[in-house]
């Protein structure tokens, strides 16, 4: 009586049927990256322009406050500049002299693609001294 030989072979269709149920988790993995990604560009990109606009009011401090606010939306790269509200502190030029600390905040809503999640609102101090 002739022995049967047991061949060890994988099912069809496994691959298959793992593959799509990974691929979710993978897609919701890189998604999410992306969107963080996303989220810290914009963080940084407004601390950069809250930063120039401080600093611009320290090496120049005859500007008007529209000026300084014009400096850090146009820092702004790629970012949407009207979403952004600059504030000025102290908001009168006049007292812009020195040994004055200056502030030069920015407020940046970001819109999320799910509407579930809403917006988020990046805040961005910069204080300087003028010297």
């Amino acid at each position: 009586m002739p022995t049967k030989r047991c061949r060890e072979t994988q099912p069809q269709g496994q691959t298959f049927v793992e593959f799509a149920l990974t691929l979710p988790v993978l897609l919701l993995v890189l998604f999410g990256l992306a969107g963080l990604a996303v989220l810290f560009y914009s963080f940084v990109t407004m601390q950069l322009a809250v930063r120039e606009g401080t600093n611009s009011i320290v090496h120049n401090t005859h500007q008007t406050v529209s000026q300084i606010q014009d400096t850090v939306r146009s820092h702004m790269v790629t970012l949407d500049r009207n979403d952004v509200n600059v504030i000025v502190e102290p908001s009168d030029p006049n007292s812009w002299i020195q040994g004055v600390q200056v502030s030069v905040s920015g407020v940046f809503t970001v819109s999320l693609p799910s509407d579930a999640l809403g917006t988020i609102q990046f805040r961005a101090v910069s204080v300087m001294t003028i010297e």
